[in-house]
């Protein structure tokens, strides 16, 4: 079986999160160039989008994440810019975020949330959402019959209606090849197996 795809962007953004105690990561690949922004670095985008200083990107999606995570049980820790160099990631920055989880439900122990989509050479471009707020198992490849804030998501991540901003993910994320994403194809709840051993559900 063909191994991973090789990583052809030289920054990557990981963003930090926890919920009842496990730290979960997510990680975004990207372009910057040095600025004035409180991080010093601003965003390289995509045709059809401008760049924003990368403290607003990072505020704009851990926003997105807030309706699908409780206060009471979960944090946005950081988000930390990291430099590629001779094959080895260097920290660059760290920012904290003021953005908060702002849900209502519990969390569901082991649970996923799954935007799904393909980059610009058609390679699979997931964004896992992991542990949030009570789920039930499904597919939905329909924007018109999600809720709102699945909505939201998806239009960050895909643009799918069109409204997306420039502080979204899709206006400077790029796959592991180097691609901007292309389309979105479905989100999906389920459960994930290595978190139900490490909760030890299993």
């Amino acid at each position: 079986m063909p191994g991973p795809t090789p990583i052809t962007i030289n920054h990557r953004l990981i963003f930090r999160y926890t919920v009842a105690g496990l730290q979960h990561k997510m990680t975004f690949y990207l372009g910057v160039t040095a600025s004035g922004d409180v991080t010093g670095f601003d965003t390289v985008a995509r045709s059809g989008f401008s760049p924003t200083g990368l403290h607003n990107a990072i505020e704009v999606w851990f926003q997105k994440m807030a309706p699908f995570y409780k206060a009471a049980d979960s944090s946005f820790d950081s988000a930390t810019l990291e430099v590629l160099i001779s094959g080895v990631w260097v920290f660059l920055m760290s920012y904290v975020p003021s953005a908060a989880p702002t849900a209502s439900g519990n969390y569901v122990p082991a649970g996923m949330m799954a935007f799904s989509g393909k980059d610009l050479n058609y390679k699979n471009f997931p964004v896992y959402l992991l542990e949030p707020i009570t789920l039930i198992p499904k597919k939905n490849n329909s924007l018109a019959t999600m809720d709102a804030d699945s909505q939201a998501a998806a239009i960050a991540l895909f643009n799918v209606d069109g409204s997306a901003i420039d502080q979204d993910p899709v206006a400077w994320r790029f796959s592991r090849g180097g691609f901007y994403s292309q389309r979105w194809l479905s989100q999906v709840t389920d459960t994930n197996e290595r978190l139900r051993r490490i909760r030890h559900l299993k």
